[in-house]
């Protein structure tokens, strides 16, 4: 939404604030580090499903009580 808002800074370059070129670097780092996180934390959901599946033999989601307390 930053880098729109700024869109017409982009072509011009006497319109661009102080530091809009680092600012641009550090969105889009962090747009990438996400992109990291949502990637990893999805493949070790599905990973771990897939590993519990494995273990059991069973279903992977049940009604069965998983809290240790009987």
């Amino acid at each position: 939404m930053w880098i729109y808002d700024l869109r017409h800074c982009i072509k011009d370059r006497s319109a661009r604030p102080r530091f809009f070129t680092l600012g641009v670097v550090i969105n889009f780092a962090i747009l990438l580090i996400a992109a990291l996180c949502l990637v990893g934390g999805t493949y070790g959901s599905i990973k771990s499903i897939v590993d519990s599946y494995a273990e059991t033999g069973g279903r992977p989601w049940s009604c069965a009580d998983n809290s240790g307390s009987s």
